[in-house]
């Protein structure tokens, strides 16, 4: 069976939800201005998302009410030229002042339908809460893990549009009696790094795809041993000029005796992706492959090197990347380096992994895993977008960091 899978049996799970839950909370009922409307114009189609209201705007019935927080935006945003009101539209990842564990759920839904009817180019959430309830829709939760999300610069998908977290400027500003911020003034380092990342995104004029891409579109998958290792030996003779690989198998690590590879993929020049079964003759082709002096990537290539080892008995030649390495180098917070991650803030790719990987996990690096019991196409699908996915974000971080062209 050879073909284009138009959809992907694998459904792209979100910890989020996008029925109309305004009201549960309760906080509209507490406020003096339930459920705050979009502040200003967007003329330079920005949207900036808080936290939530404060006293003072909720008070005042609108977003950034004189305080230090507002005095302190208006002077970064003004020395880059940009009018909060005129320039940018406002809202928050909770539309009414007040505390409940519930709010930011509640609210998702609204956040969700703002963005939609206003199709900003830039989005902007400020601080924790609201870079967690903007990454759970898009990505997945993160996990309360927000700091590696300042400074990125997310070309998502959907909505087209560039995602650019920054810090809550309450986290900028502390107490400093006599200062012009009304007894705080700003963290130095950190509002030098705010400033610069207000200019950058104010520079962003096109949308981060012109026509949108579907990469399960572009998995080619193999089921015939004989049709796969066809494919590989004609790839070979194109002159490529690199290829990204992936194994999935029964377990972690390739040392026990029970160790299998029930799957492979390839991308040839992040053009053409092929996944196939891990059988018959397709594995000598592998083999020639891997043997092959065309440069190779992978994410996290020992482990790929050790199962090549272990299972073809060579070593892989010309090894070029690991993406794994690139996004530790390009930036050394915790959390930063996996593919998923970096395919997320690289390519704006959401979780294409979540109803594979549960079977993908066992008790230990040794054990078996439940591999088995993942339908064919979809173990494919989910292993073709691996070596796809590896590729591109390769020359990603290769051009950030440098390197000349391929």
């Amino acid at each position: 069976m050879t073909g284009f899978f138009a959809q992907s049996e694998l459904s792209e799970v979100r910890t989020s939800s996008v029925l109309p839950k305004c009201g549960s909370c309760g906080l509209h009922k507490k406020c003096d201005s339930p459920k705050m409307k979009v502040f200003g114009q967007g003329k330079k189609s920005v949207l900036f998302i808080k936290t939530c209201p404060n006293a003072d705007e909720d008070d005042q019935g609108r977003y950034w009410a004189e305080d230090a927080n507002t005095r302190f935006l208006c002077s970064a945003l003004n020395d880059i030229g940009v009018d909060i009101k005129e320039d940018c539209w406002t809202t928050s990842a909770a539309i009414c002042y007040g505390d409940s564990p519930t709010a930011y759920e509640s609210c998702q839904p609204n956040l969700m339908t703002t963005i939609k009817e206003l199709d900003p180019l830039v989005i902007v959430p400020m601080g924790k809460f609201a870079i967690a309830s903007l990454i759970s829709h898009l990505w997945k939760n993160p996990a309360g893990i927000t700091d590696r999300w300042v400074g990125q610069k997310i070309p998502c998908l959907d909505p087209n549009a560039w995602v650019c977290p920054v810090e809550g400027i309450s986290h900028l500003l502390r107490e400093n009696r006599g200062s012009k911020w009304h007894g705080r003034h700003p963290d130095e380092v950190g509002s030098v790094l705010f400033k610069e990342q207000l200019a950058s995104l104010f520079k962003k004029t096109r949308r981060p795809w012109k026509s949108v891409p579907d990469y399960r579109k572009k998995i080619i998958a193999k089921m015939s041993a004989e049709s796969a290792a066809a494919f590989i030996r004609k790839e070979l003779k194109r002159g490529l000029t690199a290829a990204a690989f992936d194994y999935e198998c029964n377990m972690l690590k390739p040392d026990d005796d029970e160790a299998q590879i029930y799957c492979a993929s390839i991308c040839f020049d992040g053009k053409r992706t092929i996944a196939f079964p891990w059988q018959g003759k397709v594995i000598k082709a592998m083999r020639e492959f891997v043997s092959h002096p065309v440069p190779k990537i992978a994410a996290n290539l020992m482990m790929e090197e050790r199962w090549t080892y272990k299972v073809l008995g060579v070593p892989t030649n010309n090894w070029l990347f690991d993406t794994c390495i690139g996004g530790h180098v390009q930036d050394n917070r915790s959390g930063i380096s996996s593919l998923d991650f970096q395919a997320f803030i690289q390519l704006g790719q959401p979780v294409y992994s979540q109803a594979v990987k549960p079977f993908l996990k066992a008790k230990g690096a040794k054990k078996k895993n439940l591999i088995h019991r993942v339908p064919i196409r979809d173990l494919l699908i989910y292993n073709g977008l691996d070596s796809l996915l590896t590729y591109k974000v390769a020359m990603r971080q290769r051009k950030a960091l440098g390197f000349k062209p391929l």
